[in-house]
């Protein structure tokens, strides 16, 4: 399943808006994107010779519309009320080829997402939690990115755009016991993010695993 973040597809046109025709097509990729996230849950990833497993992703998806998504609020500013808080310089990682790391914010509100699929498809994972080797995990239950992202020592810009290692030990995992909680995306809580104007706002694209 892994392999099938390849078949993620960009869907808007270049006025960032999504043609009526294409309906269809959007929600199989919604679908696909879902399901190649839940595949990446349980998988390992080696950062600077330690290993972490993913724990909880957030699916962030310009390419179909996604106004959370750094690289659509970089490409078209002229749809928000209020300044972003990101780096518009970073945004082109977020359409490299995939796997690979994709870094933005600043001190508590730094993060890290896992760009994923083709070049020039804009689609990637944030990630909350992640358990160490000792299968301890970094953040509290419903994730804290800042301080996952320090946990892998992965603070360091010399990271940005690099490509990630990932081992698929997903049924390892899933055999201690974990099942897999689906919510909104964590905003001051999970409950979405208030864009109006866009779909895919309050769907629930936050997928952690919990322990039974």
């Amino acid at each position: 399943m892994l392999e099938k973040q390849y078949e993620l597809m960009q869907l808007i046109n270049i006025d960032g808006d999504l043609p009526s025709f294409k309906k269809e097509d959007v929600e199989k990729q919604e679908a696909l994107a879902l399901d190649v996230m839940e595949s990446f849950l349980g998988c390992t990833i080696r950062v600077h010779g330690q290993d972490f497993i993913l724990t909880s992703l957030e699916l962030y998806y310009g390419g179909i519309g996604d106004m959370a998504h750094d690289w659509y609020r970089s490409s078209y500013p002229e749809r928000y009320t209020t300044k972003s808080r990101h780096s518009a310089g970073k945004t082109p990682a977020q359409i490299s080829e995939g796997p690979s790391f994709y870094f933005n914010g600043n001190g508590l509100r730094k993060r890290c997402d896992l760009v994923v699929g083709n070049a020039g498809v804009a689609v990637s994972f944030l990630i909350r939690n992640v358990l160490d080797k000792d299968l301890i995990p970094l953040g509290t239950k419903n994730g804290q990115p800042n301080v996952v992202l320090k946990g892998m020592e992965l603070s360091s810009d010399s990271d940005h755009g690099k490509p990630v290692e990932i081992i698929d030990t997903r049924d390892a995992v899933l055999k201690g016991g974990y099942t897999i909680n689906k919510r909104k995306r964590y905003s001051s809580g999970f409950k979405g993010f208030d864009y109006p104007d866009c779909p895919f706002a309050r769907l629930e694209w936050n997928f952690s695993l919990e322990l039974d």
